[in-house]
């Protein structure tokens, strides 16, 4: 199977999309801010994606990322600042609403495979950040952003 590690980053004014095939390394990067608008560039990506039958590798991703990435695909003349308010409506839903917000696997364009449901993160005994996980690994480097 082809595999690209993918995150994605939104903040009011700059969301930024990072993607790496685990084989090649080829590396992606696309931002969509009132400095540079790659939306276009992005969708059309993640069509090649599509095409080649690609799964998309990450962590959370399937409560948080992917469907950003499908908001994205649903409203393509969408601004940052609605991307924004869409990743806020997830981070924000009450428990209830979570499963709400989840795109069936059924109605995903591209396969995900998400490393916090693999491991069990999203138990509420091992729940876990990403950060925390880079930690106790020793990453040489853990970074965030305020």
């Amino acid at each position: 199977m082809n595999d690209w590690i993918f995150d994605l980053e939104t903040f009011p004014n700059i969301f930024s999309a990072g993607f790496m095939n685990v084989t090649t390394k080829e590396s992606w990067v696309f931002e969509i801010s009132s400095r540079k608008n790659q939306i276009t560039h992005l969708v059309q990506f993640l069509r090649r994606l599509y095409k080649e039958k690609v799964r998309l590798v990450g962590f959370n991703n399937i409560g948080f990322d992917y469907p950003v990435l499908h908001y994205i695909l649903k409203n393509q003349d969408c601004s940052v600042f609605s991307i924004y308010k869409k990743a806020m409506s997830l981070i924000e839903a009450s428990e209830d609403d979570k499963f709400k917000n989840l795109i069936k696997e059924e109605e995903r364009m591209l396969p995900q495979i998400d490393l916090f449901k693999i491991h069990h993160f999203d138990n509420k005994a091992r729940a876990t950040s990403l950060k925390v996980i880079e930690f106790n690994m020793r990453s040489e480097s853990i970074e965030d952003l305020p």
